[in-house]
């Protein structure tokens, strides 16, 4: 029975892992039975050395069978499936020569409960005396102490100048955007127990750094497995376990305004678990640390509630210039300066003396983030979404759209050869508040029946199956012409 964990009673921290170092140590030499050609406190000693290696490296859990296998960690949040004669050779590996029998061996060996994630750099884990395999991977870019402690110290530090362009990029009329995007991510880097409890939504032209974000600066700074990249129907389907053992969910090209949708999205965001599955396994409960962002081309990209405290939407990224423009400061700027030493004149009058000239653009950002999560992440809180700054209104839909809907019924009503999209009606400016629930219930009250089989052809195109609203009969044969198109949108 696996024992429940309890966090807010038990924070990690190298103490508590030198405890469970030394839990798993005491285990391993407890359970040795001292062979009689064991004598004297030297050879009792190099058997009990011995065990605690073992123990360490290798650990026994069961398979989907229920089959108890050994396992040995070759890396954080990495393990191989090993015979027992890996024991053995590991033994002469490390120790030079063979000291314990197969039974000792056998018996230093430890069992631990199960395989967990959890986002501390930490490869054995003890909860409530319950042995634990930790999945997590920590990130390979670490901020220079040193760094932070002078930017600590300076009473005028300023962001480096190549982050700060990025973000103006991004977000030039609104400070607040910049602040909470980099406070956000600093936070994932370092209070990764204490989850954000609402997510963040991006809408942007193509082409302005949202992959490139998450590739060149997101993975190094947290971990390349720790940043996982989905589609909206894997992140609310089956079958997706995995995908939330991360330190930062992101949600790709949504577009869906359907208030189930929002629902399934709700408990992802903001609650501490989740019921999750993996296939041949059973249901079980899974503890979030996840941050959440949603990217999306279209100005609408889910459906949000008026009330709602769990969304934070950005201003339209747009290119500053063009798309080719931002190509080029991404690679031949930034790129540049994540990866190579950088020159202390590239980063701005008000940063100060790097105590190296071999860091990297990506250490910089790192020890820059480090400041913001000390000086209090910019003063945004992450247990309620900011309220400056945030554009969620522009998003915000209400049932009280009576004027709205009546418009939309004269419209139909008036356009009764046409056909009709739901999404496509949202999307005019004049009905935008309108929930898709009463958009489809203004179509039915004005004759119109939803087909999924449409059939036909539009002028002189080539024929096509499509979805929409039509009076009865109509689109069997001839496509009737679209009232509203994403071009008309707005």
């Amino acid at each position: 029975m696996t024992v429940a964990p309890d966090y807010s009673i038990q924070h990690y921290s190298v103490e508590n892992y030198k405890d469970a170092r030394d839990m798993i140590g005491a285990m391993a030499t407890d359970k040795i039975n001292l062979s009689p050609k064991t004598v004297g406190d030297e050879r009792v000693q190099a058997v009990h050395a011995a065990a605690k290696s073992i123990a360490f490296r290798f650990f026994k859990t069961a398979n989907q069978n229920g089959m108890e296998v050994l396992k040995e960690v070759v890396g954080y949040g990495k393990t191989q499936l090993v015979t027992k004669g890996r024991l053995e050779s590991f033994e002469r590996q490390k120790l030079g020569q063979t000291i314990l029998t197969d039974t000792q061996r056998q018996e230093a060996v430890a069992h631990i409960n199960e395989e967990i994630w959890l986002p501390v750099p930490y490869q054995f884990i003890v909860i409530n005396h319950a042995f634990h395999f930790n999945l997590y991977q920590p990130p390979q870019v670490n901020p220079d102490l040193e760094l932070v402690n002078a930017l600590s110290s300076h009473a005028k530090a300023q962001r480096p100048e190549q982050w700060d362009d990025f973000l103006c990029r991004w977000f030039p009329d609104c400070s607040h955007s910049r602040d909470v995007l980099e406070a956000y991510i600093a936070k994932l880097i370092f209070d990764p127990l204490d989850r954000p409890r609402w997510a963040m939504i991006m809408r942007s032209d193509q082409g302005t750094g949202k992959n490139w974000l998450e590739e060149h600066l997101l993975s190094p700074l947290l971990g390349s497995s720790n940043v996982g990249s989905t589609s909206l129907a894997k992140a609310i389907g089956k079958f997706n376990a995995s995908q939330f053992q991360r330190k930062l969910l992101i949600i790709n090209e949504v577009n869906d305004d359907r208030v189930k949708t929002y629902d399934h999205l709700k408990d992802i965001v903001s609650d501490s678990f989740k019921m999750v599955e993996e296939k041949y396994q059973p249901i079980r409960q899974q503890q979030l640390f996840l941050g959440v962002w949603i990217f999306s081309n279209h100005d609408y990209p889910i459906y949000v509630d008026t009330d709602d405290r769990r969304f934070y939407v950005t201003p339209r990224i747009k290119h500053r210039v063009s798309k080719d423009e931002t190509k080029d400061f991404l690679m031949n700027t930034m790129k540049p300066f994540l990866c190579d030493a950088v020159d202390q004149n590239e980063l701005g009058a008000d940063f100060p003396k790097l105590p190296s000239n071999a860091l990297t653009g990506l250490v910089v950002i790192a020890s820059w983030l480090k400041h913001v999560a000390k000086s209090g992440y910019n003063g945004v809180d992450f247990g309620s979404v900011p309220h400056v700054g945030n554009r969620m209104s522009e998003l915000a839909v209400s049932d009280d759209g009576d004027a709205a809907a009546l418009d939309l019924l004269a419209e139909l009503e008036a356009n009764k050869d046409c056909y009709f999209q739901t999404q496509e009606i949202r999307k005019h400016k004049d009905f935008r508040y309108l929930t898709a629930g009463r958009v489809q219930a203004v179509l039915k009250e004005a004759g119109f029946q939803e087909n999924t089989q449409l059939w036909g052809r539009s002028g002189h195109e080539v024929a096509k199956r499509r979805s929409g609203w039509v009076m009865p009969g109509r689109g069997t044969k001839t496509l009737p012409a679209q009232k509203w198109s994403a071009g008309d949108a707005r």
